[in-house]
């Protein structure tokens, strides 16, 4: 037995992948059609694949579809692959085994050789972002082979986590969108096919999760898109907004903030918040006695080293990303208002030096203050922000202190 090289095991791989959709008595439709025109370029293109695909057929014999090589004449071009049927027909025909000829007119239903490979054109799905910052996002696209493809993945803050590929009609492309809606109790968003791409490339980017097999698909995939132009080159929101960051320094509306969840997913475990609290409780209840200035500077020195310490340096720029996404998916929903404000703060996190004085950013000192100090007694306050606070303090959303699943 003669072993195949690794092209030409590609080659009578694809051509079991063809003749696989079109198995004994399987009638001829729409999306046969379909995949009959695409059958026909990669036949016109690639001699080599022409040679293993005429070979798969002798060996399939009567389980091959009389209307097949029929239809399939009506859509290759070049001779080598009209002579390819011909034999493939006569060797066939010696065997036993009669189909339909080419010279023959063909009853069926009319083959659309004029309607466009897909049909329906790619879309993409992006849900809201969970308590623990993750996000899943799909894609819908049309295959040769399989039909219609749908790939969801499970994006984390550190990567891609998981991937699922799915084959479908396009009537069932739709159904299996809502099962993972009911399934997952979030609702997938339509969105930029490129900017779906661009998220996904860039969370396999950061780092993979995915196993072998779902790395050569994820590979193949990209490929794809890349070659037609379909992954983004910057977050989208980038492009309708601009990438300037704002030209003065932001003060927290805590009115605001505190009605958009996205702020607080940013809250680490509460196991790491527990520390920074007892360091709250010692100032607060030691016994060294101190005024009013001298209390602000210790509590607002601890929120400080809370921020340093919870949100290196070498976070922010996924900071900056997850805003950014956020926003994103505000606009999707219509909620323009709430998206602009997520996005003018992820502008605050565009690196501005790399010197250990740049300031520090005052969002992340607002959500810590927040989180440390009002729990026990009202926000320091620094002389600029006191007229902004209420005397009541800030009243937090219900589950913001409840962050035990929280990374």
């Amino acid at each position: 037995m003669v072993k195949k090289n690794p092209q030409e095991t590609q080659q009578a791989e694809k051509a079991e992948a063809y003749w696989s959709r079109f198995s004994p008595g399987v009638e001829y439709d729409d999306t046969r059609s379909q995949i009959l025109s695409r059958l026909a370029e990669e036949l016109d293109e690639d001699s080599g694949f022409q040679g293993a695909f005429f070979e798969k057929a002798l060996s399939l014999g009567q389980t091959i579809p009389l209307w097949f090589f029929a239809e399939l004449s009506k859509r290759v071009q070049t001779k080598a692959a009209q002579k390819g049927i011909k034999k493939t027909l006569y060797l066939l025909k010696q065997k036993g085994v009669e189909l339909i000829s080419p010279l023959v007119p063909f009853q069926g239903k009319p083959a659309a050789i004029l309607r466009p490979l897909d049909v329906l054109p790619p879309v993409g799905y992006l849900t809201d972002f969970d308590g623990l910052r993750n996000q899943m996002v799909g894609l819908s696209f049309s295959h040769p082979v399989q039909g219609r493809i749908l790939v969801f993945a499970l994006i984390g803050a550190d990567g891609l986590d998981s991937f699922t590929v799915f084959e479908a009609g396009k009537s069932r492309a739709r159904e299996i969108v809502n099962d993972l809606e009911s399934q997952s109790g979030q609702h997938f968003w339509e969105a930029e096919v490129g900017h779906v791409a661009y998220l996904l490339k860039e969370a396999h980017d950061r780092n993979s999760n995915l196993s072998g097999e779902e790395e050569e698909f994820f590979s193949g995939m990209m490929r794809f898109f890349e070659g037609k132009g379909l992954v983004g080159q910057i977050p989208v929101i980038r492009s309708i907004w601009g990438e300037e960051s704002p030209e003065q320094p932001l003060s927290p509306d805590a009115g605001i903030l505190s009605r958009i969840p996205e702020v607080f997913f940013l809250l680490p475990e509460e196991q790491t918040l527990d520390a920074y609290r007892g360091l709250v409780t010692e100032v607060r209840s030691g016994l060294l006695i101190l005024n009013d200035a001298q209390l602000r500077d210790r509590l607002r020195s601890i929120v400080e080293k809370a921020v340093r310490e919870i949100y290196p340096r070498e976070k922010r720029d996924w900071i900056r990303r997850y805003l950014e996404e956020a926003a994103y998916l505000r606009g999707l929903k219509g909620q323009k208002e709430e998206g602009e404000i997520l996005y003018r703060w992820a502008g605050t996190f565009v690196p501005q030096s790399k010197s250990d004085s740049e300031p520090e950013n005052p969002l992340l000192f607002w959500l810590m203050e927040t989180i440390l100090l009002f729990e026990e007694g009202e926000p320091v306050q620094s002389a600029e922000k006191e007229e902004k606070r209420s005397s009541g303090g800030i009243i937090l959303p219900s589950w913001v202190g409840s962050g035990e699943d929280r990374s």
